[in-house]
């Protein structure tokens, strides 16, 4: 997220706990508009909370460590469980 809002990279950032949000303004059919992006932890421990935050969401993107494979093996329950 902070890449995408910032443009900076930190290697060594630490995992989320529970939810961060951080809000861009994007230029969208010559308007302006605030865009919201959800983090969501996805250690099992903080399933109750989050799914509270997507429930009504509009779009989803799900990002994963293709080098690890538990990640990957991951991605069926994170789209059945979004469904």
């Amino acid at each position: 997220m902070i890449r995408y809002i910032d443009n900076k990279f930190d290697a060594d950032s630490l995992a989320i706990l529970g939810v961060d949000v951080i809000y861009k303004f994007v230029a969208m059919n010559n308007k302006k508009i605030r865009m919201g992006i959800w983090e969501i932890a996805g250690q099992e421990r903080f399933k109750n909370i989050t799914k509270n935050y997507y429930k009504d969401a509009h779009d989803m993107i799900f990002v994963f460590d293709v080098n690890i494979k538990k990640t990957t093996e991951k991605i069926k329950y994170w789209l059945d469980d979004a469904n």
